[in-house]
């Protein structure tokens, strides 16, 4: 048996430094993968804390069926009563024949009170019965809808 192998020890210092340059490889690969999503859950989170503490609107409805042909409005005053700027709202009105949603993406300041008028359209809600706004709030790169926020009008 004059046969010549690698002894033991090298053959474990090279299956050592294999292992360590392939995590080195899939942390470099999936490092940037892990940090994008990360910065994304965090932004997340940041927004939904700011939705339940700095957020807060009251509204005073005008009209809910506004008519000036050919188009129906809602109308409301919109107030941020809250410690952030809202990025815009959601309006979402509830009829006898359907749903309709609507996105207002105006800044409202804070302690700004803003009158809005948004049209619908008649023929898929029929008559108004609810109209729900909902604020949105800007969270690095995305926006964040604060549903617990949300204020129920009654249109009847």
């Amino acid at each position: 048996m004059k046969k010549k192998g690698v002894s033991p020890l090298i053959a474990t210092v090279l299956l050592v430094g294999f292992v360590i340059i392939i995590a080195v490889l899939i942390w470099l690969w999936y490092g940037n993968v892990i940090e994008e999503r990360a910065e994304k859950e965090g932004a997340k989170i940041s927004g939904e804390f700011s939705c339940a503490t700095d957020v807060s609107i009251s509204v005073a409805l005008n009209d809910c069926r506004m008519f000036i042909n050919p188009y129906t409005f809602v109308n409301f005053d919109l107030t941020n009563d809250g410690l952030v700027d809202l990025n815009g709202i959601r309006i979402i009105v509830e009829g006898s024949d359907g749903t309709e949603t609507l996105g207002v993406s105006k800044v409202f300041g804070k302690t700004t009170t803003r009158n809005i008028g948004e049209k619908y359209d008649a023929t898929q809600v029929g008559t108004a019965e609810t109209v729900t706004i909902i604020p949105t709030v800007e969270s690095g790169p995305s926006t964040i809808t604060c549903s617990e926020q949300q204020v129920v009008l009654d249109c009847s």
